[in-house]
């Protein structure tokens, strides 16, 4: 079995300081097998954690292993 097989989802976050403040750009798939796209951009932590966060429970409910089924 190939990555491209398996249910799953990928995410990618680069980082950066821009005047003197954490800043990140999101990029991910819905499966494994496709290309990344832009999903979003933060500046910040606190922005960052919930933007991946947001994404990771959206995945989890996509994929069937929402928080109501104990993921």
């Amino acid at each position: 079995m190939t990555d491209a097989d398996r249910a799953g989802a990928v995410l990618l976050v680069a980082v950066w300081t821009e005047d003197g403040e954490l800043r990140g750009r999101l990029t991910g798939a819905d499966d494994l097998g496709s290309p990344t796209r832009a999903v979003g951009a933060a500046h910040g932590v606190e922005d960052l954690t919930r933007a991946v966060g947001a994404w990771l429970r959206a995945r989890a409910d996509d994929l069937g292993s929402g928080p109501e089924r104990g993921a």
